[in-house]
C-alpha cells in the first residue's frame, strides 16, 4: 500500500481519492473500503481498467454517517 499523506481537514484533500486513501482516512482495511464500494455503500467510479476513485463529498458523507453512530 502506498503511503497516504495526512490531511488536516477536508479542504486539503483532492477532489478524487483512491480506495487506499479512503481506507486510511476512515481507518479501515483496504478490503473493507473496497467491499463498501462493491456494495454501493461508498460510491466510486472506475477509471481505466482497474483504478477506482471516490469523490471527496461521498467519502465525507460516509465518514459523517459512521461517526454519527458512535
Amino acid at each position: 500500500m502506498k503511503k497516504t499523506p495526512y490531511y488536516r481537514d477536508w479542504d486539503e484533500m483532492p477532489v478524487l481519492l483512491t480506495i487506499d486513501q479512503c481506507a486510511v482516512i476512515l481507518q479501515v482495511a483496504y478490503q473493507t473500503a473496497f467491499r463498501w464500494v462493491a456494495s454501493g455503500a461508498l460510491p466510486a467510479t472506475k477509471i481505466g481498467s482497474k483504478n477506482w476513485f471516490v469523490a471527496k463529498k461521498d467519502l465525507k458523507e460516509l465518514f459523517e454517517r459512521r461517526t454519527d453512530n458512535v
